[in-house]
């Protein structure tokens, strides 16, 4: 069905019809309601393209993220779509698979796409300094350019301390950190917290107890395990800096017959679904990705529909979730 033939079945001009699903407001309340009783009864479908060139609006966002294969990510875009559609928006989502180059790329096409808006997930680069789009990053506020943009992110601050607090009030003394990459603001932030938790209990985080892998990899959690047992003064226990990382480092403990917590204790971050169901169960920090989706969909559409408004930055709080492996 064309715009035409809905407009001759409600008895208005094809122009009525495209100013009632343009500009609602400008058309009469009675008209109006005769014209949404021929879309619903019919299932017309508007032109997106046509409807763009009318409002200069695509009802699109870009969504860059570093990996859906991590299961935190995965619920970060869950929060965010749910939040969008809910306003009329779709997501274009795209992984930049860790890498600047990608991000850059990713970017370039969304502009050229002409989207709405953007929500970036934990970018790598400063190459978001001088967007002028409405844009929302997700990630740590101070380790990212100052710009035209809104912000959101977990506390990862107290992530960190939280986690020290556990174990040292556990008794632990030699605490290890397995990290993801080294070039990512949280990993950055949540190290530095660390060392600064750990250095007011008159602790120290020696260069050796930092092993890294990576954010999306169970596996580089073993292998960042496996070096820290290879070690002649090996930690008591491990805070891993999310729980893909942390379910690793339980494997490769079970591998080598090391009992968890009593001779290994190791906290993880993020709390997915899957953290509760392996065995042992994993003591984790609570860090809702589901809710950080929504909140910075939520700051996005606030933007569009409101552009001179002041620039928010807003904290997701965390909480421990003790289970069986401290």
């Amino acid at each position: 069905m064309k715009l035409a033939e809905v407009a001759k079945i409600a008895g208005v001009s094809p122009a009525t019809v495209s100013r009632a699903l343009n500009h609602p407001e400008l058309v009469n309340k009675d008209t109006l309601e005769k014209i949404k009783k021929v879309i619903k009864e019919f299932d017309y479908m508007p032109n997106p393209a046509a409807q763009a060139l009318m409002t200069g609006k695509t009802k699109l966002v870009g969504l860059i993220v570093p990996n859906l294969q991590n299961a935190f990510i995965a619920q970060l875009v869950l929060g965010v779509e749910d939040q969008l559609m809910r306003h009329g928006y779709t997501a274009l989502i795209c992984n930049s698979h860790e890498s600047t180059e990608k991000e850059k790329y990713i970017l370039r096409t969304f502009l050229q796409r002409r989207v709405d808006g953007i929500i970036c997930a934990y970018p790598h680069d400063v190459f978001i300094k001088n967007l002028k789009h409405p844009t929302v990053l997700i990630g740590p506020q101070k380790m990212y350019p100052r710009g035209n943009y809104d912000c959101v992110e977990i506390d990862d601050e107290a992530v960190a301390s939280i986690s020290v607090q556990r174990l040292y009030n556990k008794g632990h003394r030699k605490i290890a950190a397995i990290t993801g990459n080294e070039n990512f603001a949280i990993s950055l932030v949540r190290l530095e917290c660390l060392k600064r938790e750990l250095q007011s209990l008159g602790l120290h985080l020696p260069p050796e107890y930092i092993a890294r892998g990576s954010y999306d990899s169970i596996d580089s959690g073993s292998k960042a395990m496996e070096t820290l047992l290879g070690l002649k003064n090996r930690p008591s226990a491990v805070i891993a800096f999310n729980d893909m990382l942390a379910i690793g480092a339980l494997k490769k403990l079970a591998d080598h017959n090391i009992k968890v917590p009593e001779e290994m204790a190791v906290i993880g971050a993020d709390d997915i679904p899957f953290a509760r169901h392996f065995s042992p169960a994993l003591t984790t920090i609570h860090a809702p990705g589901f809710d950080l989706g929504q909140a910075a969909a939520k700051l996005l559409v606030s933007r569009l529909e409101n552009p001179e408004q002041t620039r928010q930055h807003i904290v997701i709080p965390v909480s421990l979730v003790a289970r069986n492996t401290d």
